[in-house]
């Protein structure tokens, strides 16, 4: 199995080295951060152009520095072709290791992210996409996101998003189409507002994120009703934890 693979390999060079050119849609979900960083090890994924990230209760840094970095053969990072990009979530708050991800994402025209669940540099990103490290007159400039077009946003009430169109046209970069979460505050003047300034402008539900809500408020009052009195606050962990292992397990036996 995949599990006596990993776990017998000393080195890299020892290690199931795989090469996966037919999957260009690589979702990464509810999985322990070392299984995650052992497959990117050890797994080649060439021609990924859609990246699903929904990784959240532990610390997801050395993930996020396996990312950007080029691939154990030699190639480029996993996040140098994707034009797609979704971030449900991501435990990692280190700004340098995120900026080193953001330059990575050269390609990537519609970004759909929940800053509920991610850092707000993301944000920050989208937002000032041009910077320079090191002395301003002598290093070159750095650009964030110089091909997105297609934002979706969750977490973010609508003025926060009209200030990022209103600043990512100012620099040249505008936003084509901008989509905006239904349960977001966005007021009637900024409907009109969008409309006038971007090439489409919508509001969208998040299948994944209502149901995700709906299970939260069973298991609520499920857990006011406990017997011991417990509020449940760790219940939301625990079950999310214990999910990551049940596919952590299936991943292990495929």
């Amino acid at each position: 199995s995949l599990k006596d693979d990993i776990d017998s390999a000393s080195s890299p060079d020892k290690a199931l080295d795989i090469s996966l050119p037919s999957i260009a849609d690589l979702d990464l979900a509810l999985l322990p951060p070392d299984y995650l960083l052992a497959l990117l090890e050890r797994s080649h994924f060439p021609n990924v152009t859609s990246l699903s990230l929904n990784l959240r209760h532990n610390d997801y840094r050395p993930l996020v520095d396996r990312l950007y970095l080029p691939s154990p053969r030699g190639g480029p990072s996993l996040l140098a072709n994707v034009e797609t990009l979704k971030l449900s979530g991501l435990s990692c708050w280190d700004e340098p290791l995120l900026t080193k991800a953001a330059e990575a994402l050269t390609r990537v025209r519609q970004l759909h992210v929940n800053f509920r669940h991610v850092s707000v540099m993301w944000f920050e990103f989208l937002s000032e996409p041009t910077f320079s490290e090191g002395d301003p007159s002598t290093a070159p400039p750095i650009e964030l996101f110089p091909s997105l077009e297609i934002v979706y946003i969750t977490g973010k009430p609508g003025s926060d998003v009209k200030n990022l169109v209103k600043r990512r046209k100012e620099i040249g970069k505008p936003l084509r189409e901008v989509y905006l979460n239904i349960d977001e505050i966005l007021y009637s003047d900024d409907v009109t507002w969008f409309k006038q300034n971007v090439e489409l402008f919508e509001r969208f539900e998040d299948p994944d994120h209502e149901s995700l809500s709906d299970a939260d408020s069973e298991e609520s009052l499920e857990d006011w009703d406990d017997e011991d009195g417990s509020d449940g606050l760790d219940s939301e962990f625990d079950d999310d934890y214990y999910e990551g292992e049940y596919y952590y397990e299936l991943a292990m036996e495929f």
